[in-house]
């Protein structure tokens, strides 16, 4: 069974939705299956590109914050302590 659709208005230049149309019959696929390929793409990519920017950050940074968090861990717990 198929997703659950919502109903989505957007409004276009008239230029914008013939294009719109015309990739859509070209791919022979309707204009709503058109734009929401579109869409995944968009957001697909820039998914992608922010978990590989967030893995980089973590390969450069990942051991310094361990180890800011341990010490100020174990400062918190002198602090109780102490």
């Amino acid at each position: 069974m198929g997703a659950t659709k919502t109903q989505f208005n957007v409004r276009l230049s008239q230029e914008a939705a013939e294009a719109a149309r015309r990739a859509a019959t070209d791919q022979r696929i309707s204009l709503n299956e058109y734009i929401e390929r579109l869409i995944n793409a968009d957001t697909d990519t820039k998914r992608a590109a922010s978990r590989r920017a967030a893995g980089r950050f973590i390969a450069e940074w990942g051991e310094f914050i361990e180890a800011e968090a341990a010490r100020a861990n174990g400062e918190a717990r002198r602090a109780v302590s102490g």
